[in-house]
């Protein structure tokens, strides 16, 4: 749950807004200054260390808490879930090298994971800055929001040395609470 100002600053295209993220009083190590308000550059970091091993398809996820500074008072925590794909997204095989991941693969993981729910999700426009500006999508159930999903931004990607398209999806999951 702990992390460093660079790791934060990493996970977006725009400067990091100070007035949300959470510092820790007295830190053990500068790698662990603040408290983590997304559980991306956990699951991208994951990204850049599996491709040095793995160069066929990687689907990854984490989930867990992440805080957000309140004023005059204790951090907003949300359970969250993230996930990433990257590389094929079918195996290869003898018809050829497999096709690689795409923003529909990623789509379809959330409306598969949405479905076991009951839940039928609308995607919209969004303007995530860790995201492609025109691969993303805003996750909403009867117009309140509950995520994102989309293509992370080539700047983002380069700032944890990955060379190909990443997809990746972002859920609050107490905000899926009241549609279960």
């Amino acid at each position: 749950t702990l992390t460093s100002f660079d790791m934060i600053r990493r996970i977006s295209t725009a400067p990091v807004d100070e007035s949300v993220i959470v510092k820790v009083s007295n830190p053990m190590t500068a790698d662990q200054e603040y408290l983590r308000p997304s559980l991306r550059m956990n699951v991208l970091a994951a990204v850049e260390s599996n491709r040095r091993y793995e160069d066929g398809g990687i689907r990854l996820f984490e989930a867990g808490k992440v805080f957000i500074r309140q004023p005059d008072d204790l951090p907003d925590e949300h359970e969250m879930l993230c996930g990433v794909i990257a590389g094929v997204s079918k195996a290869r095989s003898w018809h050829g090298e497999g096709e690689p991941s795409d923003f529909y693969d990623a789509k379809g993981m959330v409306e598969g994971l949405l479905a076991k729910w009951g839940i039928i999700a609308v995607f919209e426009k969004s303007a995530d800055k860790g995201l492609h500006v025109s691969r993303q999508a805003a996750v909403t159930i009867d117009s309140t929001p509950v995520g994102v999903i989309g293509e992370v931004h080539p700047a983002v990607l380069a700032r944890f040395d990955i060379d190909e398209p990443v997809y990746l999806f972002e859920i609050d999951v107490a905000a899926l609470l009241p549609f279960t």
